[in-house]
This record gives C-alpha cells, sequence and structure tokens, in this order.
C-alpha cells in the first residue's frame, strides 16, 4: 500500500498516475475514492453534501461534518488498505494508516517558482 501526498502545484496526480501505471496498482484519487464508498453503503448524497473543501470555523462549530468526513474517508481508506496493495491519493490516508505497518507515505512538493509555473 502506497499513500501520496502534495502539495498544490506539484504534480502529484500525475505523479500517482505513473506509479500506478509502472507498478501495476489500482489507483485510489477522488474520484475511486468516491465508488468506493457507494460500494461500502455509503449514499451518494451524502457523499455530495460533504465535499473536500475545509469548512470554516462558524460551520465547524455548528455542524459535524469535519467528523462525518473523517468516519466515512475512514472507513473507505481502510476498505482499500484491507485489500494489501493499491495507491491512495490525499484524503488524509497517510495519518488514516499511520499504525498500518505495510504502508508506504509519500509526500511530494515543488519549489515555490516551480508550484507557480
Amino acid at each position: 500500500m502506497i499513500t501520496i501526498t502534495s502539495g498544490i502545484g506539484s504534480g502529484g496526480l500525475s505523479i500517482a498516475k505513473s506509479v500506478s501505471e509502472e507498478l501495476e496498482l489500482e489507483l485510489y484519487d477522488g474520484q475511486r475514492l468516491r465508488e468506493e464508498a457507494v460500494t461500502v453503503g455509503i449514499s451518494t448524497e451524502e457523499i455530495k453534501s460533504l465535499g473536500q473543501k475545509a469548512p470554516g470555523l462558524l460551520n465547524r462549530l455548528l455542524s459535524r461534518k469535519p467528523d462525518t468526513y473523517l468516519e466515512v474517508m475512514g472507513a473507505v481508506i481502510y476498505e482499500v488498505a484491507s485489500r494489501g496493495k493499491g495507491i491512495i491519493l490525499g484524503h488524509g490516508a497517510p495519518w488514516l494508516l499511520k499504525g498500518f505497518g505495510c504502508a508506504l507515505h509519500v509526500r511530494v512538493y515543488a519549489s515555490g517558482p516551480s508550484r507557480i509555473r
């Protein structure tokens, strides 16, 4: 199992796709994780309502969406990880799988000028 996180403009998605193709491993990006969520019984409406954008302070105080998002993504990522192989792009996977002994966690970053380009 490999997790990849990346900063904005660092090319994380293209790197993850290349690694996935080279190693012939399934890539679980945002779209693929949403599909997995449906297969574990999470409704598409619930997935749409969560979104990925971090909620503002007021929204966090008035709702439980961050907790719900963490529970949903945790369930999906644990399900994927239980299969033993694949690449998970983002979605807190390194944090959620920090105790998962057979995972390689990769962080992709780029310099400021490179991100601007």
